[in-house]
């Protein structure tokens, strides 16, 4: 009875300790507020923001971030917590109706993508090199950093073929004739980007729901549509 006692006090404390800590943290960071924070190793807590990990100290006078090394088991602690926090998306959730259809392979890839951003360009030629796949591009233009490319996007979605001048003006810089129509999708998009946190693009969605920034070479995309279909 005495060592169950010791062991609930303990857990008490811990708890305490740990609330703590997450309420002193968003008071002295509110940039963490929504952050997922857990004890991780030593006197550190593990602080995740999307694909972001840092640790904390309890007495918040340092932060390590970068890779954190368990030497006994030979892993990083920093990629093992980013695999736990890997940010997911219903498919089913996705509105098709809203994305720009490429290809028509049985292997399926979803991109919100930027006409004007130079990343997207870049992982769009590599999409030229894949086969067996179907790409739904959602139109996300983002135009703090890219003025023009909302008018180009809605020109795009006017446009009678939509997958060759969207492909012609990212990849060629080929501009479509401007048109305007009733209804785009990019609201829509920017709102769905938005509930998952997907603020830069490129953005690649898998079958698996996974999502990955940036511009990833062919290789990278190759193995993630290999693994995501099993």
């Amino acid at each position: 009875m005495k060592h169950k006692l010791l062991a609930l006090l303990f857990l008490t404390l811990s708890f305490n300790a740990f609330a703590d800590f997450q309420s002193d943290l968003k008071v002295k960071f509110p940039q963490l507020k929504d952050a997922k924070i857990e004890k991780s190793f030593g006197d550190f807590y593990s602080v995740v923001t999307g694909q972001e990990v840092i640790f904390i100290s309890s007495d918040m006078n340092y932060i390590v971030n970068g890779e954190v090394v368990d030497i006994s088991k030979g892993k990083s602690v920093t990629q093992a917590i980013r695999d736990a926090n890997k940010q997911k998306v219903n498919i089913g959730s996705l509105n098709l109706d809203d994305a720009i259809k490429m290809g028509n392979g049985s292997r399926k890839l979803y991109v919100f993508s930027d006409p004007l951003c130079p990343y997207c360009k870049q992982v769009e030629r590599e999409f030229d090199k894949l086969t067996d796949v179907t790409i739904y591009i959602f139109p996300m233009p983002l135009v703090g950093l890219h003025p023009d490319a909302q008018s180009l996007t809605e020109s795009v979605w006017c446009s009678k073929d939509k997958a060759t001048a969207w492909h012609n003006l990212v990849v060629g810089g080929v501009k479509p004739a401007s048109k305007s129509c009733p209804t785009n999708p990019v609201e829509r998009n920017l709102a769905f980007a938005k509930k998952y946190n997907i603020y830069g693009t490129p953005a690649l969605i898998f079958a698996d729901g996974e999502i990955v920034p940036g511009a990833l070479p062919l290789a990278s995309i190759e193995q993630k549509l290999t693994q995501a279909k099993k």
